[in-house]
């Protein structure tokens, strides 16, 4: 697997470094050890963004959902979507439209 972005996650409820890899046109988010989201959100879902404030907008692209007991699970990112127009990475919580925090991939 190749590195081919980096990103720092930022904000009130979420911090720590995202790695995004490519094998066979196969995009994976990596979370890297010290990622944390606040405890007791129930619906923290992670998104792609052309917003680099990381607002919780329609347009956005869910990815997956951040799962409290196995965080450093891979989230796979369909080839379609183009992390140089979607260059933001969001946590959210989607039941009550609230920023956990933010990070704009840096292309390696």
């Amino acid at each position: 697997m190749k590195l081919i972005a980096t990103a720092k996650i930022d904000g009130p409820e979420a911090k720590g470094n995202i790695e995004l890899y490519e094998l066979d046109g196969v995009k994976k988010v990596v979370f890297t050890d010290g990622f944390w989201v606040a405890p007791g959100a129930p619906d923290v879902t992670l998104a792609l963004t052309e917003d680099q404030n990381g607002k919780v907008l329609t347009t956005n692209i869910d990815i997956g959902r951040y799962y409290y007991k196995k965080p450093n699970d891979n989230i796979v990112i369909t080839p379609k979507i183009d992390i140089e127009t979607h260059h933001t990475f969001l946590v959210y919580c989607k039941k009550f439209t609230a920023h956990f925090g933010h990070g704009r991939f840096v292309i390696r």
